[in-house]
């Protein structure tokens, strides 16, 4: 979610917003059959449908878990809008403690399932150098006999989860040895090992990905305008800035965003504009 925004999220209709985002916390939460399915959220493209269950439930973790704070939160769903972002927050707030129980309870059948397999660093790297973009590379089953097939998937998707947020940052080298605490101390450490050896390559790959993600910039047009009345003052004759951004991400064309500014409010942005150069311009140093 933090690369990417609530794009499809907007697609849900406003009046149908909180019911769906409380379907999606039931699904979180262990109500299967309430997890919401098309058929429910008619007016949402089908396409955009899957996208926003997911952004609703990447937010609903990060948020309740304190990954990710109000603000952040906020600054995520600000293409909704300051009301409807409100409101998304407020549900998973309300269902706060439902939730962190939830992701406890994941994490602690993580750890069970860890305990299923036969830890070795060959294991870990191969599953780094997949998770790296080295699809070859991903470990297929008839090369690691010794693990039961029923437990294979399971411990290749657990290692990367673990190897992206160990890397990220989202888990502390403490954190890590707590959930990885019954495999031992010594295959903890190979484990936490593995993964800070790789940590520059996870990053790039992770970094990677988000980037196909984002929405970025292309192209902008504009022009001025004079606005010499409207609705409420017959002589207004106020100069404004007509500004149409074209973006686009990794897999497809976004649609375009089209902005009006005042005088003030074009100055107001440049300020910022200048700030986050200079800022850019620090951290490169």
């Amino acid at each position: 979610m933090a690369g990417g925004g609530a794009d499809a999220l907007a697609c849900i209709p406003p009046a149908a917003l909180n019911k769906f985002v409380y379907h999606v916390i039931d699904g979180l939460c262990g109500a299967s059959s309430a997890v919401p399915q098309h058929p429910s959220f008619k007016n949402c493209p089908l396409e955009k449908f899957d996208q926003a269950r997911q952004e609703v439930e990447s937010l609903a973790r990060d948020l309740a878990t304190d990954r990710l704070t109000q603000e952040e939160a906020g600054s995520l769903l600000s293409s909704l809008g300051p009301e409807a972002a409100g409101r998304v927050c407020e549900a998973v707030g309300a269902r706060r403690q439902e939730i962190r129980e939830a992701v406890a309870g994941e994490m602690l059948n993580r750890t069970r399932r860890l305990t299923d397999f036969d830890w070795n660093v060959r294991f870990v790297h191969h599953v780094i150098d997949g998770l790296c973009g080295a699809s070859s590379a991903v470990p297929q089953h008839p090369s690691f006999k010794d693990c039961p097939p029923e437990k294979f998937d399971q411990a290749r998707q657990e290692v990367e989860s673990l190897a992206r947020d160990l890397a990220t940052d989202r888990l502390t080298q403490e954190e890590a040895g707590s959930l990885l605490s019954s495999l031992g101390p010594e295959a903890a450490g190979r484990v936490c090992e593995a993964v800070g050896a790789r940590r520059r390559e996870i990053r790039e790959a992770v970094a990677g990905e988000m980037l196909n993600r984002t929405r970025r910039l292309t192209d902008f047009d504009w022009n001025v305008r004079v606005a010499v009345s409207s609705s409420k003052v017959l002589s207004l004759n106020q100069l404004l800035l007509s500004l149409r951004l074209h973006s686009a991400s990794q897999e497809k064309e976004m649609p375009d965003k089209m902005l009006e500014m005042t005088a003030t409010e074009v100055d107001s942005l440049l300020g910022m504009l200048r700030e986050a150069q200079a800022t850019l311009a620090s951290l490169q140093k």
